[in-house]
């Protein structure tokens, strides 16, 4: 029996050993090599609540490091969980479209972007926008179904992980404020009057430009 028929032969046993889901972790290092079995490790099981989905991802993190490398496989497990972002290679953590995928599935994932994205404007803002839509919704990767627990509560926000100098430079405000400015937690007269200065730099940024 040739290798590829005996992995079949592995992959049946698996697959169809109750929870195999919740047992993934505890498989031999060759099956956490193999990319049938981790995606099916990672995939999502409609029997299950909704709120619960996301908690396959978590296998991600047990595959080999062939596989956390590979960007389709990254690409299936930060779709269901961004938090699998943290457990990508450092290849991947550079890799824009991957961690855009990630940031739109979790807003936070953004703590575990590269240097580089972590600077890079379109980045910061779909990861602020996603976080926003889940502080709006009292969203939280805690799970009811299996008593899993997260620790979002105790996060730092989207902005103070964005570096210093970027937050002072005056393209990054001049964008960030009319759409984000309600998502920093500062007063709202403080609020209104950035939201202002922004609008009147704008003015005459334009001005500028116009030769007036």
């Amino acid at each position: 029996m040739n290798k590829e028929k005996l992995f079949d032969t592995a992959r049946e046993q698996i697959f169809n050993t109750p929870f195999f889901h919740e047992k993934f972790q505890l498989l031999d290092d060759i099956f956490k090599d193999d990319e049938k079995i981790v995606l099916r490790a990672i995939e999502s099981i409609p029997s299950i609540p909704a709120s619960c989905q996301r908690c396959y991802a978590y296998n991600f993190q047990y595959s080999s490091e062939r596989l956390r490398d590979k960007l389709e496989i990254a690409e299936f497990a930060v779709q269901r969980n961004g938090e699998m972002l943290k457990h990508c290679s450092e290849r991947l953590r550079n890799h824009k479209p991957l961690v855009l995928l990630a940031v739109k599935q979790w807003g936070r994932a953004f703590e575990f972007a590269s240097d580089t994205l972590k600077s890079d404007y379109d980045v910061i803002s779909t990861a602020i926008e996603n976080d926003r839509k889940h502080q709006d919704a009292d969203y939280c990767n805690c799970c009811d179904y299996c008593n899993c627990e997260c620790d979002d509560c105790d996060r730092l926000d989207v902005l103070s992980l964005v570096p210093e100098h970027v937050l002072f430079e005056t393209a990054f405000i001049m964008r960030f404020a009319d759409k984000h400015l309600d998502y920093l937690k500062i007063p709202v007269g403080i609020k209104q009057l950035l939201k202002s200065l922004t609008s009147l730099a704008k003015q005459l940024a334009n001005e500028k430009h116009n030769g007036r």
